[in-house]
């Protein structure tokens, strides 16, 4: 699997079920399932050492390239294990399964129902049982290579900057992320996805019919029962229907946004009031008038004409020029519209 910056492969082994990695008895855990991942640096270097465990160029290997020293990987080939354990509890009962992977949820959900559900409760944790199928530590780096690391953003032509000491816990807490967000799809798209949609109205998931567990037992028949109940009580059906945000943020914007609008509309005021007190005559207010639309024509009114009037305008609020008084158009030479002469 070449990659241009690196190369990042994950295995996945599931306990209680076969898998394509069997675990050395050190990370061989029964009570979990793990998955072993491999980080292959290849040409990226470093601006400064790294001394984060899974990304590590300590110094031991540097180069000089421009007059700048740059800080290779310590090894080719670096590795992290991670357990993965699912926990699910009754709040009525205040039981719990024990920490287990993913079969021995099913088991203690399904099977043993050892938290103690009820039909209803038993039919939501088949629904987050069929979504973590699909969801964990090695399907959210699976197929993404070296784009499910955060480091990658920061490589430019093979360097980059140095990392914190901590940056594989960052890489993992993304991953983490990850799942949750896959889980939240799933879930919404149990009562919204049309995909399999037959003749007869039901419509299948990825693992299973939605609106059957798929065994023959009485309890699961009465679950099977709470299924399409599922579709028809849930919230949100469609992710585009729900937008999350900040209300505070949102306040925050609205009211900068009309404090602006107002002094806008009132900072030629302000300057004028406040100009008015100065004992010299600003600069800026000046330069304000001056530029002002109405600047020349109050100029030309306030001049008198040969009768000493104002020439049958003043000015009027605001400085906008009005007529002062009645004015006559007696004696204004006039065009006759229909008339072609200019």
């Amino acid at each position: 699997m070449p990659l241009t910056v690196g190369d990042f492969r994950p295995i996945i082994g599931n306990n209680g079920r076969s898998s394509l990695w069997a675990p050395i008895p050190e990370f061989n855990r029964t009570d979990a399932d793990m998955s072993i991942f491999f980080l292959s640096q290849n040409a990226v270097t470093y601006l400064s050492p790294v001394y984060d465990l899974f990304f590590s160029a300590n110094g031991m290997r540097n180069k000089t390239l421009g007059g700048q020293t740059l800080f290779l990987p310590d090894a080719y080939v670096n590795v992290m294990v991670c357990a993965e354990q699912y926990v699910v509890c009754n709040p009525s009962t205040s039981s719990c399964t024990a920490p287990g992977g993913w079969e021995h949820l099913s088991d203690g959900i399904l099977n043993k129902n050892t938290p103690g559900f009820n039909a209803a409760q038993i039919s939501t944790a088949w629904r987050i049982l069929m979504a973590l199928v699909d969801s964990n530590m090695y399907s959210s780096v699976e197929g993404a290579d070296a784009g499910a690391l955060w480091a990658k953003n920061l490589v430019t032509m093979n360097i980059s900057p140095g990392l914190p000491d901590n940056q594989w816990q960052i890489e993992v807490l993304g991953w983490f992320q990850t799942i949750l967000a896959r889980v939240q799809a799933y879930m919404i798209d149990y009562a919204s996805s049309t995909a399999g949609l037959s003749s007869f109205g039901t419509s299948e998931s990825l693992y299973n019919n939605r609106l059957t567990f798929g065994d023959e037992s009485d309890e699961s028949d009465e679950s099977d029962a709470m299924l399409p109940s599922q579709c028809e009580s849930q919230l949100v059906r469609t992710a585009g229907d729900v937008q999350n945000f900040n209300f505070a943020g949102v306040m925050i914007i609205a009211c900068i946004s009309v404090f602006l609008v107002v002094l806008d509309c009132a900072l030629g005021s302000i300057v004028k009031f406040v100009t008015r007190y100065l004992p010299f005559r600003s600069v800026a207010e000046t330069a304000r008038q001056a530029d002002d639309n109405l600047h020349l024509l109050r100029t030309a009114l306030k001049s008198s004409d040969e009768d000493g009037g104002r020439n049958g305008w003043r000015p009027g609020r605001w400085d906008v020029p009005v007529l002062d008084g009645d004015v006559s158009l007696m004696g204004l030479p006039l065009k006759d519209p229909s008339s072609t002469t200019p």
